[in-house]
């Protein structure tokens, strides 16, 4: 199914930033295309912004929904936020950096996190809807419990698709991903299609959604290296590549 015949995309994104850097392309193009998007932004609590740790989660958890609601804005009345506060990783981990990529398990904490978000997903998502889930690469907690908890959605949605988290995903060769894509969809008995996203303006509308999140890339390489991610797949454009649970 074509990912733009949706008649909603509903987008999971373990925090603020994560829609606008890994999807951004795509949203932009859903309302231009008159399909309203809901960008369901899970870990908003946080103690860690623009270098960063606070005591007091209040502010950086403030500044960082500013910068969502401002992306938000950007895309216009078709776009709906919703936030579910739960808290981040650094948050579940007594403010351990090393802590927060994930270990290979969940500890009660992101057992706890991946139902919530399972129960609030199920009903999030009507038919002829589009789910998109975050892949996890990375291994950053916040999305790879994300990821579980929407795939633990039973039936899973018949428009699934997953998104490549960026800039993450400069760290795994094209092919691999591809490979991961395909690792998801056969445990779940399902196939897998790639899905490309681009057209003019592309580029330039990309680096405006990135621009809301200046707390997140304060020196511009973030967004750079979202950028160059996106150069691998069609020579002389930037894309972004979904994966469809078929």
């Amino acid at each position: 199914m074509d990912i733009l015949s949706s008649s909603e995309i509903v987008v999971a994104a373990p925090h603020p930033d994560d829609a606008a850097f890994a999807c951004g392309g795509l949203l932009a193009l859903a309302v231009r295309s008159r399909i309203p998007v809901t960008i369901h932004t899970l870990f908003t609590q946080t103690t860690f912004v623009d270098g960063k740790t606070y005591d007091d989660p209040a502010i950086p958890t403030a500044r960082r929904k500013k910068e969502e609601e401002a992306y938000a804005a950007l895309l216009g009345p078709l776009c709906r936020l919703v936030y579910h506060d739960l808290a981040e990783a650094i948050i579940r981990k007594q403010g351990s950096f090393e802590a927060i990529y994930d270990p290979g398990s969940f500890d009660t904490a992101d057992q706890a996190a991946a139902q919530t978000i399972t129960s609030l997903l199920s009903g999030a998502v009507a038919d002829g809807q589009t789910l998109l889930l975050p892949m996890g690469l990375g291994h950053h907690l916040d999305h790879t419990v994300t990821r579980d908890a929407g795939l633990a959605l039973s039936p899973l949605p018949g428009r699934l698709y997953l998104y490549e988290d960026l800039p993450y995903a400069q760290d795994y060769a094209p092919e691999a991903i591809g490979a991961a894509a395909a690792g998801f969809a056969a445990r779940h008995g399902r196939n897998v299609k790639r899905c490309l996203i681009t057209y003019p303006g592309f580029e330039e509308t990309k680096r405006k959604g990135m621009a809301c999140y200046p707390s997140q890339d304060g020196d511009g390489s973030v967004s750079a290296q979202t950028l160059d991610c996106g150069r691998r797949f069609i020579a002389g454009a930037i894309a972004e590549r979904y994966w469809q649970l078929l």
